[in-house]
């Protein structure tokens, strides 16, 4: 809501597209296996937490090499690192 200024139509929407999105891409299914090369590579990481308790996440671009990967496997990856840093952010709040 509040990312929508507490509209609840353009939240809805904002969530339903979310949800679509989550549904064509599967991002549960990207395998450790499949993204290999870049968390070798280290390009991403999380760094602990800030002062609200949302996971720092540190993206280190001079890591990247365009050259040397697919956009497919690129966004793979990135899309891998995110999902871990909300399963963290869910941690801490199941914590607090």
């Amino acid at each position: 809501m509040k990312a929508r200024d507490n509209n609840e139509d353009k939240a809805f929407d904002m969530w339903k597209n979310w949800f679509e999105w989550r549904m064509q891409y599967h991002p549960e299914k990207i395998s450790v296996e499949s993204i290999k090369k870049q968390l070798k590579k280290n390009k991403a990481f999380l760094n602990g937490f800030d002062k609200e308790g949302r996971p720092c996440l540190v993206i280190n671009w001079a890591r990247h090499i365009p050259e040397e990967c697919e956009v497919e496997e690129m966004m793979n990856y990135f899309v891998y690192v995110l999902e871990r840093a909300c399963e963290k952010a869910n941690e801490y709040v199941l914590v607090i």
